[in-house]
C-alpha cells in the first residue's frame, strides 16, 4: 500500500470510532506511545499500548471525536483529531495564564477535581 492509501484507510477506520481496529491494523510490534506525563507516559508494545487505551477509554468520558485529514506529504501524513476544526483558536496572554496559574495554586478549581488522582 502506498502512504496515501494507508493515510486515507486509517482515518475511515477512526471517522468509523474503529480505533483499536486501526491500532491493531497499523501499530508496530515495538510501537511506542508517549505522553506528555503520568504512570503511563511512555509504554512500549502492542500490549502496552492495548492496555494504556483500555486504561484511558475506561478513565475519561468521549463525547465526541472528529477526525481531519489525512494531509500527506511524500512517506508521511499527518491526521488531525478535533472536536471543532472550524473553531477559533484560543489565545491568552501572559497575565492571563499567570493569572490561571495563580488561581491553580490557590485552590480556585479544586472543585472541579473531584476524584481525580494526580
Amino acid at each position: 500500500m502506498s502512504t496515501q492509501e494507508i493515510a486515507h484507510d486509517l482515518v475511515a477506520l477512526c471517522k468509523q470510532g474503529k480505533f483499536d481496529e486501526a491500532g491493531e491494523k497499523y501499530w508496530a510490534d515495538d510501537v511506542v506511545s508517549v505522553e506528555a506525563m503520568g504512570d503511563m507516559a511512555e509504554s512500549h508494545g502492542k500490549q502496552a499500548a492495548r492496555a494504556k487505551g483500555e486504561w484511558w477509554a475506561g478513565a475519561h468520558d468521549v463525547h465526541g471525536v472528529e477526525v481531519e485529514g489525512p494531509y500527506v506529504n511524500g512517506d508521511e501524513f499527518a491526521v488531525r483529531n478535533s472536536r471543532y476544526p472550524d473553531g477559533p483558536a484560543l489565545i491568552y496572554t501572559h497575565a492571563e495564564v499567570a493569572a490561571l496559574i495563580e488561581g491553580v495554586k490557590m485552590g480556585e478549581f479544586d472543585d472541579l477535581l473531584g476524584e481525580a488522582i494526580f
